[in-house]
């Protein structure tokens, strides 16, 4: 089983047991849905109720139904078991950590950490001087190899500036 982070409970919502959570989880679709299994420390949880709110995502949990029961799991990771997604791509954002970036057939750096600005997920590669931020989309991304941890870029006008 390889657990994966979905998110952060940051509060509870209400007095019937909801949590309040954070996720920037790019499949946030597949793990938030009832009857899914979720792990918190080292316990398995069943969710069953789910509903968005504002920026964040509300869930119960089987056997939890009131404030007092849930209040021990604020401030706790959410994590979920990866094979219990069913992705179409084996390959997620927080795999890409590691990943060297080329530019035209030229290495400009290293994928170091991910970033999640609210129009879309940014890949931080640093290069030998700076960071740069590029766009995780279609346009920007040539191609990834997962066997030998490379993406391709599409090389564009002021990709090097800051």
């Amino acid at each position: 089983m390889e657990l994966i982070k979905v998110g952060k409970i940051v509060n509870t919502h209400g007095i019937k047991g909801e949590l309040k959570i954070l996720s920037r989880f790019e499949y946030k679709h597949l793990v938030f849905v009832k009857d899914q299994i979720i792990f918190i420390d080292d316990s398995s949880y069943q969710i069953t109720n789910y509903r968005h709110h504002q920026q964040f995502e509300l869930i119960t949990l089987n056997g939890f139904n009131n404030i007092n029961d849930v209040l021990l799991f604020k401030g706790k990771n959410i994590y979920v078991d990866r094979s219990s997604l069913s992705l179409d791509q084996n390959i997620l954002a927080t795999d890409l950590i590691g990943y060297q970036v080329f530019d035209q057939g030229l290495l400009i750096g290293e994928v170091v950490d991910l970033e999640d600005r609210g129009a879309g997920l940014l890949l931080v590669v640093q290069t030998k001087d700076k960071k740069i931020f590029i766009p995780k989309v279609d346009a920007f991304i040539e191609n990834i190899d997962q066997h030998k941890y490379i993406i391709n870029i599409h090389h564009w006008e002021g990709l090097y500036e800051n």
